[in-house]
């Protein structure tokens, strides 16, 4: 979210310019109304702020993928001159954060309504927002108007979407997803490897066909039932600790998760996995975008005891088989919220007035 975003000269320009962004306006003071039905919100300006924040990052994030590298890196780009559906930048950030807030209480109301059990979601949302705080967010968050409180309050909100999935979604939810239909997802989508790399592109042509050789001597050791972690020691210089939850070669201090394109993991490599067979390896070169390299990997059974992703990544395909069934049915909810913008509130908030951070 955050590559390519717009950054100032240092963080004490970042802090002078503050004041121009959130000088004039009133702390804690109400700066966006909302109501579904019975049931009404307030969001205060410094809530407001961080939806704009939030907005403009995920603006700049649409734009980068429209353009190229050599475009964004000229001179004279800025991302106030560019339009998104259309709309000027700028009227597309400010719209976007009023959707925002629109969303968010959407999502509460979803719970509440429904009586969804939030009290663990909104407690680690809490300690997430806190421990976020302490490095990137609060040089981002401070110059422009959003305090910690504000800040975990948002975080929170963001919270009620992931309690309301869970609760439609989730285990003995409403629309629960078969076990069977999330093993299937997992065993075609994703795989569970041990990668042992090397980078290739300096090295001369006899040199390539030396380590070239070297691993295939290794695809010969694991073909004889070597376990990965020992060769894969014994290539970066380290020791070897056997795993009992290992599976024959396969082990499970080095293992990683490949994905398929479109899934939450996914790598340009999963292709050369994909059809191999759990406990199977093989060597392979590439020479693309992202480098060239000798690449010896093992596939293990992703839904073996010793993967600690597994959870995750089941947490994961869920998302990624309903998240669009979710979103549309929320959006005609989102619809039919009310907004109310305190405009004297709003009005300090500028898009072209924000600020980030630059680290040294």
């Amino acid at each position: 979210m955050f590559k390519n975003v717009k950054r100032i000269t240092a963080l004490i320009l970042a802090i002078a310019l503050c004041f121009v962004f959130v000088g004039c306006h009133k702390k804690g003071e109400t700066a966006v109304q909302v109501s579904y039905e019975d049931y009404t919100d307030e969001f205060t300006s410094g809530f407001y702020a961080c939806a704009l924040l939030y907005a403009d990052m995920e603006g700049q994030q649409k734009i980068s993928e429209t353009v190229t590298e050599q475009q964004m890196s000229s001179a004279d780009f800025d991302y106030l001159k560019q339009k998104i559906d259309g709309k000027e930048y700028k009227v597309w950030v400010k719209e976007r954060a009023l959707e925002i807030c629109k969303e968010v209480f959407a999502y509460k109301v979803m719970c509440e309504q429904n009586k969804v059990a939030t009290a663990d979601l909104l407690a680690n949302a809490a300690d997430m927002a806190k421990s976020y705080w302490s490095s990137y967010y609060s040089a981002m968050m401070i110059p422009n108007g959003v305090s910690l409180e504000t800040f975990k309050d948002y975080t929170a909100y963001q919270e009620y979407s992931t309690a309301y999935f869970n609760f439609l979604y989730g285990k003995d939810g409403s629309k629960e997803i078969p076990e069977k239909d999330i093993t299937t997802f997992l065993k075609e989508k994703y795989a569970y490897v041990n990668v042992l790399s090397l980078d290739i592109s300096t090295l001369k042509e006899e040199e390539v066909e030396e380590k070239q050789k070297e691993f295939n001597k290794y695809l010969d050791r694991l073909k004889k039932g070597e376990n990965f972690g020992k060769i894969y020691a014994e290539a970066n210089s380290g020791e070897y600790t056997e795993n009992k939850n290992d599976e024959g070669i396969f082990n499970n201090d080095n293992a990683t998760i490949w994905g398929d394109k479109g899934t939450m993991y996914e790598n340009d490599y999963f292709k050369n996995v994909a059809g191999l067979k759990n406990g199977q390896a093989k060597v392979f070169t590439t020479n693309d975008d992202n480098g060239k390299y000798i690449i010896l990997v093992v596939k293990g059974d992703i839904m073996q005891k010793g993967n600690t992703y597994i959870e995750t990544l089941k947490d994961n395909v869920r998302h990624e088989l309903k998240d669009e069934e979710y979103e549309k049915e929320m959006a005609e909810i989102i619809k039919k919220v009310s907004l109310t913008e305190i405009k004297r509130a709003t009005k300090p908030f500028k898009v072209d007035k924000i600020v980030y951070p630059q680290y040294q």
